[in-house]
């Protein structure tokens, strides 16, 4: 395969809305120059990749070589509505670029293109509902990926199923070092994977990290080198935001009509500070991140809110095994005990990591005011972990099934608010869970 890691390297965060208007935003995040390279023939290396889309934006990530770079988008049924921009990267800098078009229309299919392709019909994204819609959103939860055979059919079975947004939660790809340039190196070949191309062309693709994909197996935030591994993450995943934004954890969240979904970082802080639960015990999400979530949670006016992280929300793992919220529990039971104070209703909880796939509904009663379910999701590779097949009072269901997937899909109105599927790689459904919208809220 061919090496990236000598091409300079460059991100622009570009807002842009209607030329006629000529709102255009433009902001470079550059690395000290390298030594100059003569110019290469302009290409696309890796992507492109949807990010984060709103009612009024689409963001589109790609890796090119340096050069201009030229983007137009047009709704579907208005091809003549045309808006461009461009971007340059220069030949100091790697080529990653995240371009955001915005003053969209919600709720609206547009196909996009870049000049230097050879085909000129574009391909398709659509801009999210607003807030107040009450059409169904049907998301998908993915992790512990491998560029395979195995690995593909899961995501040709993701493809079929017309999903509103793929979260990547942890383990996507495999790391294992926080050396910056096999980070790069890994994440571009990931990004390159046919299956998940496929996929990210057209479909947001919000992300998360977990124990390998941050530098190391059941690590923690002491780890080194991970400022390395936050740089690679910033550059080749166009989330919505990156942790504080200036130098701490990739934290973030996202609203999608009737879900909130807040994808959170359980390494970069884990073991680093005290807890803000309880400050003689270390905490995992860090003081920063618990404040802005409860913050959050608590301003939410989304029906749903789902709770994202790599780690699994309770302790029945495997032996051995360090890196869980059981390990946490302070922290976890007083972020429970907020959502009860709080009355903060719909809270759904998903984990991926530990190659089995589970739903466990935990007692939460006396702390959140009703039972919090959780989803696992792991892996979409073949590699099952028998050990992991640990109990649990409230477990429902143990998978130790390959190639297995979490589809959410949230419907307002309906008799089940919430629908949790267990999707095998043919899509095939292995196990589902209905809550409806009285029991994810604090009885009276």
């Amino acid at each position: 395969m061919t090496s990236y890691e000598t091409l300079p390297y460059a991100m622009f965060f570009l807002r842009l809305g209607p030329m006629s208007i000529g709102s255009v935003l433009f902001t470079a995040f550059l690395i000290a120059p390298n030594a100059q390279e003569p110019a290469l023939p302009q290409t696309l290396i890796a992507g492109p990749l949807v990010g984060h889309v709103t009612p009024t934006s689409i963001s589109v990530w790609l890796k090119t070589n340096p050069g201009e770079v030229v983007l137009t988008a047009w709704p579907k049924k208005n091809p003549s509505a045309r808006i461009s921009t461009k971007a340059t990267a220069l030949p100091e800098h790697l080529g990653c670029i995240t371009i955001t078009l915005e003053d969209l229309q919600p709720d609206t299919t547009y196909l996009y293109a870049f000049d230097f392709q050879e085909s000129s019909e574009g391909q398709l994204a659509r801009t999210a509902p607003l807030p107040t819609s009450t059409q169904p959103v049907r998301l998908a939860f993915v992790s512990c990926a491998r560029q395979d055979k195995v690995t593909a059919e899961s995501f040709d079975a993701i493809a079929d199923r017309d999903i509103d947004v793929l979260l990547c939660i942890g383990d996507t790809p495999y790391i294992d070092t926080t050396k910056l340039e096999v980070q790069r190196q890994r994440y571009i070949d990931f990004n390159t994977f046919p299956p998940f191309a496929a996929i990210a062309r057209r479909t947001p693709i919000i992300s998360t990290w977990d124990d390998h994909d941050f530098g190391a197996n059941d690590t923690n935030g002491q780890l080194k080198g991970k400022e390395n591994s936050r740089q690679a993450f910033i550059e080749h995943r166009p989330n919505p935001s990156f942790g504080d934004n200036k130098t701490k954890g990739i934290y973030t969240s996202f609203r999608r009509g009737p879900a909130e979904v807040f994808v959170l970082d359980a390494r970069w802080y884990a073991a680093c500070e005290p807890s803000p639960a309880d400050p003689s015990k270390p905490t995992l999400l860090g003081a920063d991140q618990y404040s802005w979530l409860c913050k959050a949670l608590k301003a939410s006016s989304a029906p749903v809110k789902v709770l994202v992280t790599g780690m699994v929300w309770n302790g029945s793992v495997r032996p051995n095994k360090s890196d869980h919220w059981g390990n946490y529990r302070h922290e976890r039971d007083a972020l429970f005990r907020f959502i009860g104070d709080n009355k903060i209703s719909g809270v759904v909880l998903v984990a991926g990591d530990i190659h089995r796939s589970r739903v466990i509904r935990h007692q939460t009663i006396p702390l959140a005011g009703y039972p919090l379910v959780e989803f696992i999701s792991s892996p979409i590779h073949d590699h099952i972990i028998a050990t992991a097949n640990q109990p649990h009072p409230g477990l429902l269901k143990d998978l130790g099934t390959p190639q297995t997937w979490l589809e959410l899909v949230v419907t307002p109105g309906e008799q089940d608010l919430v629908t949790g599927t267990l999707r095998s790689a043919t899509g095939g459904e292995l196990f589902q869970l209905g809550l409806s919208a009285k029991e994810l809220m604090k009885g009276k």
